[in-house]
């Protein structure tokens, strides 16, 4: 697959992912810089993975200007301590996989992705959800995501009648051979 202009796609990364390791996508990265949530992105389609959904989302709230691809939202409020747990269980369940020299020899940005992942735990936003147009938004699902948009989340999902999409060989993990899924959503 080509890579999408900005125009079309910007993309934002899970937690301590690198825009640059995903080269379909322009994409902003917001867990090294110090980019504001708020800020209109200029795109037709806002895609986040896991934590950048919670971005995606508040960038949304504020701006009103893009359809959301949602790729396993994590989306409910939880203790910091209850993600990190799910964390650890993901990470050698699947997560290690991922482990790429770019994301993990960088200490200075650990830190600060990590104080950028507590502030957007602490938020609940189904309000958000609530409010987006049913046309605007596709949650993606990794059938196999028992971690962080589980069997529970996507039950919720169904109950609110948003879009779902359940990709049932996918883990929370997203992998580039996933976004011939996308494709007829993307036109």
């Amino acid at each position: 697959m080509e890579k999408y202009n900005s125009k079309k796609v910007v993309y934002l990364p899970g937690w301590m992912d690198l825009v640059k390791l995903h080269k379909e996508f322009c994409g902003l990265e917001i867990w090294q810089k110090d980019i504001d949530y708020q800020e209109k992105i200029e795109t037709e389609y806002l895609i986040g993975n896991s934590l950048g959904c919670h971005f995606a989302l508040l960038n949304w709230e504020k701006n009103r200007n893009t359809k959301l691809i949602l790729i396993n939202p994590l989306i409910e409020k939880k203790s910091f301590l209850v993600w990190i747990w799910r964390w650890c269980k993901y990470f050698f369940s699947e997560g290690w996989r991922s482990v790429h020299p770019r994301k993990i020899f960088n200490f200075h940005n650990f830190f600060q992705a990590l104080k950028k992942a507590n502030l957007l735990l602490q938020r609940d936003y189904w309000d958000v959800l609530n409010k987006l147009p049913k046309e605007k938004v596709l949650i993606v699902k990794g059938g196999k995501d028992n971690f962080f948009c589980d069997q529970k989340l996507l039950t919720k999902f169904k109950s609110k009648n948003l879009p779902v999409l359940e990709i049932p060989q996918m883990g929370h993990l997203w992998k580039k051979k996933y976004l011939t899924y996308l494709e007829e959503y993307i036109k």
